[in-house]
């Protein structure tokens, strides 16, 4: 029962990522709220691409168990 729960979970975060990215590309700004970097993991979306609210500096962040890694440019 747990695991089936987990599931649905999982599938609940997919969808709700994949239709923010649909979102972001039509409309071409970040909409609010986004998802939690626990969805976008737990969704099965490991590399997020990410701005800073205040500089809106871009930047991508691989997410894991270890915590965040920072690609060098």
């Amino acid at each position: 029962m747990r695991a089936k729960g987990e599931a649905i979970l999982q599938q609940a975060d997919r969808l709700l990522c994949e239709s923010w990215n649909e979102r972001m590309w039509s409309d071409g700004e970040p909409i609010d709220p986004s998802p939690t970097i626990d969805q976008a993991v737990n969704g099965g979306y490991p590399w997020l691409k990410i701005r800073c609210a205040r500089c809106k500096t871009p930047s991508d962040a691989v997410t894991g168990t270890a915590g965040f890694f920072r690609p060098s440019r």
